[in-house]
């Protein structure tokens, strides 16, 4: 990989095995991967092992056979992460345990999931905890070539087009709020790709308000800046938690940003509450509630109302937020102070 500097191995899966292996195939990869990381292990005699969520398994077998400090990257937490917690079948008592082993540090992304809860009760024996926000490029510029219509009040959906983001609930809402408002002018922009945009297209086009809906596609980082600072809502109706990239840079692009309530229950969006007043991030009510979406945004389209979010918004993420390089540095300091 150019400018890594360090050779890359890749540890094939569970397709080099034979079919036949059926249901064992799984876990006799998982058991060939690890004598393959056993034997670099005791080749290189490492300082630290670093392991991404889904390798639970070598991570969890280094922290408890060797001395050497294993870190586990949990990036958000997992809908069946919590499921499994609460499951007595033998499959997820056996990744309990596995949770449950001596790490040095666990890192979890702060992106809404749940994820302080979720270590507090399933990583009882990790020596360290750390929930860490991603960063921002503060100094993106927009791209200059894309030029959005302005005709009243645009308002921006970002990110993947797929179910657990609610992008088709959102596009149906967005029709009843125009419709509902035939002396307001909203435009909608769609920025992303996913698995629902022909349909979602389909559902535009044969709407009365085609000409309202536009779909800007995949956009690079500094088209997404140009979408960002042509339209004054961003909307978040992600079902695993919404402190997301996508909302921290419409943050810091001084959108109003609107977003569901937390779910006391799945423990969604209870990080983004402690970390995000409501002065900042507008929570609109229960994730599916169309109406109560539609009443805030004709709330926050009143002048005074979003200038005053909008102002909030820049205002916070000033102080708050870290860029790129600050929250790459915060981590490499963990691993520093985990080795020494």
């Amino acid at each position: 990989i150019e400018g890594l500097g360090a050779t890359i191995t890749v540890l094939a899966g569970q397709s080099a095995l034979p079919q036949k292996l059926g249901r064992f195939r799984e876990k006799l990869s998982d058991l060939r991967q690890f004598w393959a990381l056993w034997t670099l292990y005791k080749k290189n005699k490492p300082d630290l092992i670093y392991c991404d969520r889904v390798n639970i398994f070598p991570a969890a077998l280094f922290s408890r056979l060797t001395k050497t400090p294993v870190i586990w990257r949990v990036m958000g937490v997992l809908d069946i992460m919590k499921t499994a917690g609460k499951s007595l079948a033998l499959r997820d008592r056996f990744l309990k345990f596995l949770w449950n082993s001596p790490f040095a540090c666990v890192i979890c992304t702060m992106d809404g999931s749940g994820g302080n809860q979720w270590m507090k009760d399933y990583l009882k024996a990790a020596k360290r905890k750390e929930m860490l926000l991603n960063g921002f490029e503060f100094n993106e510029e927009a791209d200059q070539s894309l030029i959005l219509p302005k005709d009243g009040i645009n308002i921006l959906f970002a990110g993947r087009l797929e179910p657990l983001k609610n992008a088709d609930l959102f596009l149906e809402t967005m029709l009843t709020l125009i419709e509902k408002n035939p002396n307001k002018k909203y435009t909608i922009f769609f920025a992303g790709y996913g698995s629902m945009l022909e349909e979602l297209r389909k559902t535009a086009e044969s709407s009365d308000y085609s000409d309202r809906i536009h779909f800007l596609g995949q956009l690079t980082p500094s088209g997404m800046k140009a979408a960002r600072v042509q339209c004054d809502i961003h909307v978040s109706m992600n079902e695993h938690g919404n402190l997301t990239n996508v909302n921290i840079e419409a943050m810091a692009d001084g959108m109003v940003v609107i977003v569901p309530n937390s779910n006391s229950d799945s423990g969604v969006d209870s990080d983004t509450d402690q970390f995000i007043p409501p002065h900042v991030f507008y929570r609109y009510g229960a994730l599916k509630d169309s109406n109560a979406l539609i009443s805030s945004i004709n709330k926050l389209s009143e002048p005074e109302e979003m200038e005053t979010y909008q102002k909030n918004a820049k205002a916070f993420a000033k102080d708050f937020l870290k860029s790129w390089d600050n929250r790459i540095s915060q981590e490499v300091q963990i691993f520093k102070d985990v080795i020494s």
